[in-house]
């Protein structure tokens, strides 16, 4: 990010303040390319630092549009050059969340559609990956989703061609049984009213903070998961 900042200053000076270029000649429009390539990408670094970008339709002199944008974002690069120490300095200690430390399964899955900024594809995708890994790991391909997870982490023995995903433990301790009833229930939660949504609807207005939390719950349940162990009866 900013690498892209100091580019587009670089570029920007020479369109707004070199005293050589003809601003009506082929040069100068030359250089006016370079930084319409950039100009998107900036405008959103400058609204994500919580700046109003500059509006081109405030300017008569396309000139004078491309010097206040250079302004502005000079501004952004120097918080962004000091963001550690400003985060350090206003910003009250606490846990900090990196997406790429969520569970493998609902990462791998959702990383491509997230930095593409569609968070509900993005948890959909995740969602569909717990779906697939747990059918794969039960043996059960005949149902999906909110069932599936309702037989395979049921507390009754598996029965022929109903496997069941056990969590570690004693099974005659009621603890057990309290983890065990509380992955199913927390994991069909997870289906109905995150994926259902995240399916069946075609706009949720999910924010970033919001559809993180939802790939938040989605990989605790995938820790669940992929800590279960199989018991089958052929």
């Amino acid at each position: 990010m900013a690498q892209q900042l100091e580019r587009f200053i670089v570029e920007a000076n020479v369109v707004v303040d070199d005293q050589k270029i003809d601003y009506s000649g082929g040069l100068w429009r030359m250089a006016e390319i370079g930084l319409l390539h950039r100009e998107m990408v900036v405008l959103r670094i400058v609204k994500a630092c919580g700046m109003v970008p500059v509006d081109r339709g405030e300017f008569i002199n396309v000139v004078d549009y491309w010097r206040n944008l250079r302004d502005q974002v000079l501004g952004v690069k120097g918080i962004c050059d000091n963001f550690g120490e400003m985060e350090s300095a206003l910003a009250p200690e606490g846990p900090v969340a990196s997406a790429s430390h969520l569970h493998d399964w609902v990462w791998r899955a959702a990383e491509q559609l997230w930095l593409a900024a569609a968070y509900q594809e993005a948890v959909n995708a995740a969602a569909r990956s717990i779906n697939a890994r747990i059918q794969q790991k039960s043996k059960r391909n005949d149902i999906s989703e909110s069932d599936l997870v309702m037989q395979v982490f049921d507390i009754k023995p598996a029965e022929p061609g109903k496997s069941r995903l056990w969590m570690p433990g004693d099974r005659s301790d009621p603890t057990w049984r309290s983890l065990q009833e509380g992955v199913k229930f927390y994991g069909v939660g997870c289906f109905k009213a995150i994926r259902n949504p995240a399916s069946h609807k075609e706009f949720t207005n999910w924010g970033e903070q919001e559809a993180m939390e939802y790939l938040s719950s989605f990989s605790v349940f995938a820790r669940w998961v992929s800590e279960s162990q199989l018991e089958s009866v052929d």
